[in-house]
């Protein structure tokens, strides 16, 4: 493809040796690897996007399976269009419900193997603030999911990080100890403020080192 966007064309794009047929391959065999890799063997989430034409499904309904994988093994965790949180999927189907006669949108749907129980996701960064979604049971496997989206807002110089806990299950004393060691590492000025927490995950911080260190909003 041009950077204008029209084909490169020689005229010999059918050979099987030629630029278009060996990339095509090329391609398809670094996405499948991708997608075994990550869902199948190392147990990673992983993040699609997709641009829908306005009106091309007639029911309405984004179909995401990534390939054809083991009945069962995977299923979507979180789904956003043009960067706001989208509820209307079915996580074991593997489909979104676009919105109704929508025009231009961008969709992010993350599909997660089964085996997985938690994901984290920085939503943004406003103000030297960072926002971080946690979703399912953070227990100790899941901390390394965590400490990647710290790690990115770390980059951003950030003051201060915000946990959106509204779709948090529960949380392990590991991942509160986890939690407490980051902010140590940020120095005490930094900020850390807990929303959404359900009465389950609110004890858990209530009753740990965690809660001296964090305000509620």
């Amino acid at each position: 493809m041009l950077a204008n966007g029209q084909p490169y064309a020689l005229g010999t794009e059918r050979g099987k040796g030629s630029h278009s047929m060996a990339g095509y391959h090329s391609f398809e065999l670094a996405y499948l690897s991708a997608v075994y890799t990550n869902l199948l063997i190392t147990q990673e989430p992983m993040d699609f996007y997709f641009k829908p034409i306005p009106g091309g499904f007639a029911d309405n309904v984004l179909r995401v399976q990534p390939d054809i994988l083991p009945k069962g093994s995977i299923r979507i965790s979180e789904v956003w269009i043009n960067g706001h949180g989208h509820d209307d999927f079915d996580a074991d189907a593997l489909t979104v419900k676009l919105p109704e006669e929508h025009g231009e949108i961008t969709v992010r749907v993350r599909i997660a193997p089964n085996a997985v129980h938690f994901t984290a996701d920085l939503l943004e960064v406003t103000g030297g603030v960072a926002k971080i979604a946690l979703q399912g049971k953070l227990g100790p496997r899941g901390i390394r999911y965590l400490e990647e989206q710290v790690e990115a807002a770390r980059a951003e110089n950030i003051g201060g990080i915000v946990f959106d806990m509204t779709q948090l299950d529960s949380i392990s004393s590991e991942a509160l100890r986890y939690i407490v060691f980051s902010k140590q590492t940020f120095g005490s000025s930094f900020k850390l403020s807990v929303t959404g927490a359900n009465p389950a995950v609110k004890s858990a911080i209530e009753s740990s080192e965690l809660n001296d260190e964090v305000s509620w909003i």
